[in-house]
Parts: structure tokens; sequence; C-alpha cells
């Protein structure tokens, strides 16, 4: 008689996949803390956050005179002070009025840009103000800003509901959740099949889909792009702070592959690690 197979240990596959399910699982968790999101940024860009939020200070006081004077003048100039005003006038004011930094971007293009985004709220009125702001030797100045009111808070505009929507976006999100259980119960399996294999090679291949179809949930607006690779195969994420949700989802054909061939695909293994090495 042949020597007992040893059988090969899963629990560390099984573990990798648990804690990418976690994190997965972490992306569907609205993160509208808006002081915890302007703690993250002020910490990873300490200086920029400064600098911009003097320049929010500088803006909602209204001052056009130091506002040029801290301006490209390229860009801002006297010309733009009746522009400047009118945008300025859609900021909220009085009492009870917060400032949040909400997102923080950087472009390279002959000079080095940095646009901040902020939420201005008080108990009735609602704007996003995102300035751009552009590094000099002398320091760093005002580029441009943009100001955008919101007839309600930004949380129910661009919030994940479900209610009121079309039969189709609730089908979309039905085949979504299936994509996503498919693709998971794969990576467990593949996880805790012994003798499988490229186990890493499937493993990766479970997390890829072919195809992507894109829908925004807030306006409802789709694409498709028949020839793409994307990973994972289902996804809801928003991008954004003043963004929808967005559902992504493909074709996951390797889960669907291992699940269909898993018997004989372990048997190949089997009779792989059975031969004498």
């Amino acid at each position: 008689m042949g020597a007992e197979l040893r059988k090969p240990r899963t629990w560390p596959w099984a573990l990798v996949v648990l804690l990418l399910l976690a994190l997965y699982v972490l992306t569907y968790v609205p993160f509208d803390n808006r002081t915890a999101v302007a703690a993250l940024l002020n910490r990873m860009s300490p200086r920029e956050a400064r600098i911009g939020l003097m320049y929010v200070r500088l803006l909602r006081s209204g001052n056009t005179r130091r506002i040029l004077a801290s301006s490209d003048s390229a860009v801002i100039n006297a010309k733009s002070l009746g522009a400047i005003r009118k945008l300025i006038s859609l900021l909220p004011t009085g009492p009870g009025t917060a400032v949040n930094l909400v997102n923080e971007s950087w472009e390279l293009a002959g000079r080095s840009y940095v646009m901040l985004t902020y939420e201005v709220r008080n108990s009735h009125a609602w704007a996003e103000l995102a300035i751009t702001l552009s590094k000099h030797r002398s320091g760093m100045k005002l580029e441009g800003f943009r100001v955008q009111q919101f007839p309600a808070p930004p949380e129910q505009i661009y919030g994940l509901r479900l209610r009121g929507k079309p039969p189709l976006q609730y089908a979309a999100l039905a085949l979504a959740l299936v994509i996503a259980l498919i693709t998971w119960f794969a990576a467990f399996t593949c996880a805790l099949t012994p003798y499988l294999r490229f186990k890493w090679l499937w493993m990766i291949g479970i997390f890829i889909g072919l195809a992507r179809f894109q829908l925004n949930w807030l306006n409802g607006a789709s694409a498709l792009v028949p020839i793409a690779f994307f990973a994972p195969p289902a996804t809801l994420l928003k991008p954004a702070f003043f963004s929808s949700w967005i559902l992504q989802m493909s074709l996951p054909l390797a889960a669907i592959v291992f699940l269909t061939r898993r018997k004989a695909l372990t048997l190949a293994g089997v009779r792989a690690a059975a031969q004498p090495q």
C-alpha cells in the first residue's frame, strides 16, 4: 500500500479570503462622518489643509481686495470681481455655520495643484465649496474656486435610497447581489479545497470579472463596457462626498468555471499529489 496522502492546510487561505471580505464589506458603509473625514485629511496633509482653511475664511469674509492679493493674478483679477461676489453670496452664513473638509486631490500639470472640497452648512442652507491652490515659489496661491448650493442636505440627495426607483434598478441590484454571492462562495470554496493545483491562480481569477456594467443609483444612468476586466465582479461605491452611489458588476466567469469543475480539479490534484516524487 502507498503512503497516505497528507492533507494540506487550507485555513491560511480561508483567513486571507475572510480579511478580503471584511475590506469588501467596509466599502459598503457610507462614510459620512464629516469630523472623522476632516481629521483624516488634516493628518495626511496638514500644511495644505491649514492653507485651504485660511482661504475658505478669506472667501467667507467677502474681502475682495485681500482675495485678489492672495490669488494668481493670471486667473483671478479685477475683471472677475463680479463673478467672485456672486459666488461668495451663495455660501451659507450666520450662526451655527460649519465648514468641513470632505475631499482632497492632487494634480501635476507643469505646476503642482491641490484641490480641496468643503461642505459649508447650517440648519437651513447647504453648499459645496471647491477651491484650487497652485504652488508658487512664494507659497500657495488661490487658482480658482466654485460654489454649488443644495436644496437639501447632501446626505439626503446623494444617500443610498431604495424607495421610488424603477424596476430595472432593482433588477440590477439583485443581479449584483447574486454575482457577489457567487464570487465569495467560490473564493471560500477555493480556499478550503485541498489538493487544488494552482490555487493562487484560481483565487486571482475568481476576483476578476469580464466586461463591466455601471449604474448611477441617483439618476439611473448606465453604461456597458463589453471588453474589460473588473475586480471585484460586483461593487457598490460612493467615490466622493458630493457624489452618488455607483453600482458596478461584471461576469464572474472564473468563479462559475471553478464551481462547476471543482470535483474534477480536486481529483486531478489528488492524482498529482499521489504520484511519487
